[in-house]
């Protein structure tokens, strides 16, 4: 639009006068909403290249109305340059969010939470106890994502409170702490809050929506006049009224969200009881970030190895489509693919068919949750306790030295065959042992061994879908095996001798959990 504008500014001044007028206005909206800054952590990274886009835009921007002003029009000057205050504080903001949101800059911009570092409270009860709490780990959390270990955080991590550990929350409680946790270093990612949460940026975004109304003002006074009635095309003048009006409802809206974040709750709780109010009903309303829905998607992934590799089902989830349905896909995909390429590659090549057919979504229900939200405190409980797994406090006696063995050499070479070698033994170990648990405790043995299966289908989408988010190195088909070598690699139908058992399930589960802490370091 902009360069459309630069190119036809003098064929336009006589049929849009008002044309020109509106390149501040496209600036405006290419600073974004307050709500979303990238739409993926790759954009924060690539933050140069959108302050490349800022300067070249401005600049063009600016050179179109230069251009076209004139001493016709020279009484839209003054709301042209509130405008581009505007635009441009808003571009710049959503530039700085970025920076901010980069992985290579985000060690660096931590020192900036420190002038709003959270003050401890007396009292964590309850969902504002939850905030608090949240808020006070806020900034060891962005070290962790910043690559930081729990041991480099050094002093920051003693500002946490780990409650759980301590008896203080329940695990429903830890669970929302963690959605709020997320949720927060969500909007330092994705949105301007880190930027908007500055007092700079405060100050700025200030500047920004009284140069709107200002401009929008001179702009009404200009076009009511006298000289300039009739001069203007209607159509040109209901264009600029609507730019106007989404411009300043956009204000609007941001200064609803800003009073839903959890910073701005506990900025105003410490200067006005009465702000501190209103912001906590925003905040714990429905158009904010109410107690009893889920502030993520609250769904995960689930991906069967063995649905792909024998045609059929071991878990008791329906599949997308039938048996039928897909047999007469993979076939068709089978003959179409035997025309190109051998036999040997094939398996490989039809991969991203299993992707598409075999992959699931589930929710992800409180006996997952829980289960991992106890295994993780009585995790930390150890290390605080100078115990910690590496010292050889934890075991698995129940799955057997053999395996354990296997497991431990492909952890050390290459994650994704642990991954493999557990996922198949998690998956024949409860297809073949399902009746195998003893009446006394088939409720509970049901429970754990579908939590077992769906960590196990969980990590497996993981490796299949989005291997880029696990420590693993080539492609996933690289680590696949046939159907038959890949099942027989388990051993005999004993499964290495190991014994039906509800401590087995626990010794299942809690490996799956060690994986998937391990992976989300």
């Amino acid at each position: 639009a902009l360069g459309f504008l630069s190119r036809h500014e003098d064929s336009l001044g006589g049929t849009h006068l008002l044309a020109f007028f509106w390149a501040p206005f496209l600036l405006i909206h290419l600073g974004g909403q307050d709500t979303i800054t990238a739409f993926s952590i790759e954009d924060n990274n690539l933050w140069l290249r959108h302050l490349l886009n800022l300067v070249v835009q401005v600049a063009l921007a600016l050179y179109v109305f230069w251009r076209s002003i004139g001493e016709h029009n020279m009484h839209l000057l003054a709301p042209g340059i509130f405008l581009f205050v505007s635009g441009i504080i808003k571009y710049v903001e959503r530039t700085i969010a970025l920076m901010y949101g980069g992985l290579e800059n985000m060690r660096n911009s931590i020192g900036d939470l420190e002038e709003f570092e959270v003050r401890p409270y007396p009292d964590y009860s309850g969902y504002s106890g939850i905030v608090r709490c949240a808020l006070l780990s806020a900034l060891y959390v962005r070290h962790v994502f910043a690559g930081s270990t729990i041991f480099q955080t050094g002093p920051i991590s003693k500002r946490m409170h780990f409650n759980a550990c301590q008896g203080r929350y329940s695990k429903l409680e830890m669970r929302k702490l963690l959605e709020v946790e997320l949720g927060i270093m969500y909007g330092d990612l994705y949105t301007k809050a880190m930027v908007l949460r500055t007092r700079s940026g405060t100050i700025f975004r200030c500047i920004s929506q009284v140069s709107t109304v200002i401009a929008l003002v001179l702009f009404f006074l200009a076009s009511s006049s006298n000289k300039q009635q009739g001069r203007y095309s209607r159509a040109d003048v209901a264009i600029t009224y609507v730019l106007f009006v989404g411009g300043i409802f956009l204000d609007i809206c941001a200064v609803f969200i800003l009073m839903t974040s959890p910073w701005t709750w506990d900025r105003l709780k410490g200067y006005n009881n009465v702000l501190g109010r209103v912001s906590w009903y925003f905040l714990s309303s429905n158009i904010g970030w109410t107690e009893s829905r889920p502030l993520w998607s609250n769904s995960m992934g689930r991906y069967s190895l063995l649905r792909w590799l024998e045609g059929s089902s071991n878990s008791s989830d329906q599949p997308r489509l039938s048996g039928s349905c897909k047999q007469l896909i993979k076939m068709m995909a089978e003959k179409m693919m035997g025309l190109v390429c051998s036999t040997s590659s094939k398996k490989g090549k039809l991969f991203w068919l299993s992707t598409l057919l075999d992959t699931k979504y589930t929710q992800v229900d409180s006996e997952v949750m829980d289960n991992v939200v106890q295994f993780i405190c009585d995790l930390v409980r150890e290390i605080r306790h100078h115990t910690a797994a590496g010292r050889g406090t934890v075991s698995w006696p129940c799955l057997g030295e053999v395996l354990l063995s296997k497991l431990k050499v492909e952890i050390k070479v290459e994650f994704a065959h642990a991954i493999v070698r557990l996922h198949v033994f998690t998956e024949l170990h409860l297809t073949r042992r399902s009746s195998s648990y003893g009446r006394e405790i088939s409720e509970e043995a049901t429970k754990l061994a579908e939590v077992c299966r769906k960590l196990s289908n969980y990590m497996m989408y993981l490796l299949a879908v989005h291997p880029e988010v696990l420590p693993v190195t080539g492609k996933f088909d690289d680590v696949t095996l046939p159907s038959d070598r890949l099942i027989s690699a388990l051993g005999p139908d004993d499964e290495y001798g190991i014994q039906p058992c509800y401590d087995t399930l626990k010794n299942i589960r809690d490996m799956w959990i060690l994986f998937l802490a391990y992976a989300a370091g």
